[in-house]
Formats: structure tokens, C-alpha cells, sequence
């Protein structure tokens, strides 16, 4: 039902009412319901970007749970580096790693 037609419904059952706050009032409540509903969007939004943020810093969190194998790896290599007593030359660590595996 559209805000006209209400008005309408109104001055038509009470046609003794003639006050003319009447139509500004009901606009203002129309209006109230509107900046009501904004707002419930705007919560609605704020909610969805809370969930980003979330979102984000999940993705922070795994990349500093993935920092420690990083760093694993280094020590790894640098390990393997160590274990290797004629001082040859870098092959690369994946070369390293797999001709360590056996002395293991």
C-alpha cells in the first residue's frame, strides 16, 4: 500500500480529521522507516566487512603458520651444508637434500 493511499484511507474513514500535521507526520514516518532500513543495511555491511577482516587475518595467521616451515627449510639446507665436510660446491638444496637423505 502505497504512502498516498494511505493518507487517503485515513481522511477517508475519519473525514472529521482535518489536521494538518497529519500528512508531514506520516511523511516523517516514512522517512523514519526509510533511514531504519538504511541503517539496517549499513549494519548488515558492517558485518560483511567484519567477516573480511576476519577473512584477512586468517590469511595473516597462515602465512606466519607458514613462516616457521620456511624457516625449517632453511635450517634444512643450512644443516645440510654443514654435514658436507669436502666444502664442494652448491649443487642447489634439492640436490643436497636428496644426497643427505641416505647419511641420515
Amino acid at each position: 500500500m502505497s504512502w498516498k493511499l494511505t493518507i487517503d484511507v485515513i481522511f477517508n474513514s475519519f473525514p472529521l480529521i482535518k489536521n494538518k500535521n497529519l500528512i508531514p507526520f506520516l511523511c516523517h514516518c516514512k522517512r523514519s522507516v526509510a533511514i531504519q532500513r538504511l541503517q539496517t543495511r549499513y549494519c548488515e555491511r558492517s558485518e560483511a566487512i567484519q567477516r573480511l577482516q576476519t577473512v584477512i587475518a586468517n590469511k595473516v595467521k597462515q602465512s606466519t603458520d607458514f613462516k616457521p616451515v620456511i624457516a625449517s627449510e632453511a635450517m634444512i639446507s643450512k644443516g645440510l651444508w654443514r654435514k658436507n665436510p669436502a666444502n664442494q660446491t652448491f649443487q642447489g638444496v634439492y640436490e643436497l637434500f636428496n644426497a643427505s637423505i641416505g647419511s641420515f
